[in-house]
């Protein structure tokens, strides 16, 4: 998204709000006062970065600020370019990831919520990267699990599941997604 049209939405909810209404032509949820709060705060790491540009921190917080707005291809921009300017952050790669998996969820009636196959496949990707970056990374090994299950890639999310089991044997999350990965493999021999 474009700097220029992220002050026309900042602005437009700004005037809005202050007058306290809401043209019915435009979706509530994009003038709901804390988007524009959001809209703003991406502007402003913005600014900060024009004047920084080589600050990955930086372009991590704008990723976060836009993945919060599901600005998902921009969100991916910044934290992509957050990983290139430093290529040992676990954190920046499987945020790439979450952008591609988000991205890529569709419907598919009788089906549920499905994965299209490029995005999946580039969030795999990302999520092993960043597991290769650091073995302890939990939630990576979880959202790598989820994606497995989707795709039923069985191998693969037993492996990540084990992986998650090793570091935090006693979560809610890990025993349950150890169970649903047993549930789809008793499935699938079916």
């Amino acid at each position: 998204m474009d700097n220029y049209r992220i002050l026309y939405l900042f602005g437009m909810t700004l005037l809005f709000t202050i007058m306290g209404c809401l043209p019915p032509s435009l979706d509530n949820q994009v003038l709901s006062p804390e988007k524009g709060t959001y809209y703003l705060k991406l502007q402003q790491v913005l600014d900060h970065l024009r004047e920084d540009p080589d600050n990955s921190n930086l372009y991590m917080q704008a990723g976060d600020v836009a993945q919060r707005l599901s600005l998902w291809e921009d969100a991916r921009k910044y934290y992509q370019k957050a990983f290139d300017l430093n290529p040992k952050s676990a954190e920046a790669i499987y945020k790439v990831g979450y952008t591609w998996e988000k991205s890529g969820q569709q419907y598919v009636v009788g089906q549920g919520m499905q994965l299209m196959k490029g995005q999946r496949d580039k969030a795999i990707k990302s999520y092993l990267k960043a597991i290769d970056l650091n073995s302890y990374y939990s939630d990576a090994y979880y959202r790598l699990t989820m994606v497995a299950l989707n795709a039923e890639d069985m191998d693969l999310a037993y492996w990540a599941g084990q992986g998650l089991n090793r570091v935090e044997p006693k979560s809610n999350r890990n025993i349950a997604l150890v169970k649903q990965v047993y549930r789809k493999r008793q499935e699938l021999k079916r």
